[in-house]
């Protein structure tokens, strides 16, 4: 049932409750009425609204080691189109005893985001995302990296008033080209760490199979111009090493169940050889999986599709992701697929509008997002389907310092006595 027929049945049984009431009501009786068709009622009324509109740009293929960003890769005049506004519809509806539901996918197939998914979302791990502009903030960030007396890079965090924080110069960007496009502090921009929001796939009713509900990092699907595969990227060991072991702590990691993963050739321009199937923690999506309407995808590829459509986070955007500037699709960044693309030195990707570019990018374009998949231990206990606000407690792969003040100075958290919390 789509959301207009819920929304008019829900209509019709308010009617007759309603009239059911005025007839009791004469009768001296009371009626309670609770929501009805919750479900429906979300469906209808929750979908974020999300104006669009042409003038859609992609990153570039050109087999040039420092390719001009953005523009369209191994394809000329890419459609133009002006679209209405577009629905998504965040459904956190849950099965047995609060678990998610799997998704639903309302597809057109057309180009003018009417298609819409009903996601249930999870919250699990902890990574660097919202920016910190207040002074004050900053301020009690700096003199906690001075007190630790270690120099700020990409892998350096602090622990104040019981908040996870990211200090970065632009030196630890993976693309510098957007460093600027917020004014940093004395070179150097703030972030908070938050806990990560995944959008589940699905629910086998033993484990939850995950996606990342925005590109929460920037990165080269490969750090050299070389034919690559899955097992081959430098993404792939960064996945698995670094992200794995600084956005989860050791309990989170244990409820991450490790995956066969299919590595198919690109099945569209020449069978580009996939490589070797792997054996991983965490991996990237593939074309068949964002084509897969069990997933909740659009099951054309082509099709502009609102759910394949990804924004990026702050941290992702400083560190070098490119995010469209257009009416069309403001916010939206395109994102790497693990599968190859039209050449062995290319990798798949999916554009800001949503459409799924088989032929690929250049494997060194250092512009593009990363959406992390994964697969939850479901009786863990780990994950929430309500962000609990806090930085989680992430994992040992990054340098933490964890400050706090004594007697009116920041110090180190294992220097202090009488700890009190900081007043930012």
């Amino acid at each position: 049932m789509n959301a207009k027929d819920s929304t008019k049945k829900m209509i019709c049984v308010l009617s007759l409750l309603l009239a059911a009431s005025l007839f009791l009501g004469s009768q001296d009786f009371t009626i309670f009425t609770e929501t009805i068709s919750e479900n429906g009622a979300a469906a209808a009324g929750s979908r974020e609204q999300e104006n669009v509109e042409a003038d859609q740009t992609y990153p570039e293929d050109s087999g040039n080691a420092n390719p001009t960003y953005p523009e369209n890769s191994h394809s000329a005049n890419p459609q133009q189109e002006v679209f209405p506004d577009s629905n998504v519809s965040e459904n956190n509806a849950c099965v047995g005893a609060g678990t998610p539901a799997n998704p639903i996918h309302y597809c057109t197939k057309k180009d003018d985001g009417t298609d819409y998914t009903d996601f249930s979302y999870v919250y699990f791990g902890s990574y660097p995302q919202c920016e910190v502009t207040d002074s004050s903030t900053i301020a009690a960030i700096d003199n906690a990296i001075a007190t630790a007396g270690t120099t700020a890079d990409a892998g350096m965090d602090v622990w104040v008033n019981g908040t996870r924080y990211r200090r970065i110069s632009k030196n630890d960007t993976n693309y510098n080209g957007h460093f600027d496009d917020m004014p940093a502090s004395n070179g150097y921009r703030y972030f908070k760490w938050e806990r990560i929001k995944w959008k589940v796939l699905n629910n086998d009713g033993s484990t939850l199979f995950v996606v990342a509900d925005k590109a929460i990092d920037c990165k080269d699907y490969n750090d050299e111009y070389v034919s690559a595969t899955w097992e081959t990227s430098t993404i792939r060991d960064w996945l698995n090493d670094s992200f794995y072991g600084t956005a989860f702590s050791s309990s989170e990691q244990n409820a991450i169940i490790i995956q066969n993963v299919v590595n198919e050739d690109n099945p569209y321009y020449g069978g580009t050889e996939g490589g070797n199937n792997t054996s991983d923690k965490i991996y990237l999506l593939s074309i068949g999986e964002v084509a897969n309407e069990t997933y909740g995808f659009c099951s054309d590829y082509s099709t502009y599709s609102m759910s394949r459509r990804m924004k990026a986070s702050d941290y992702a955007n400083a560190r070098g992701i490119w995010r469209s500037s257009s009416s069309a699709y403001e916010g939206n960044c395109w994102w790497w697929l693990r599968s190859p693309g039209g050449y062995s030195n290319d990798a798949a990707a999916v554009y800001s509008s949503g459409c799924v570019s088989r032929d690929g990018t250049l494997v060194i374009n250092d512009i593009g997002g990363v959406c992390p998949a994964l697969h939850i231990n479901l009786s863990s206990g780990i994950w929430s389907m309500v962000d609990d606000g806090t930085s989680g407690e992430g994992g040992n792969g990054s340098k933490v310092v964890v400050c706090a003040l004594s007697e009116g100075k920041i110090v180190k958290m294992e220097e202090a006595e009488n700890i009190i919390e900081p007043k930012m």
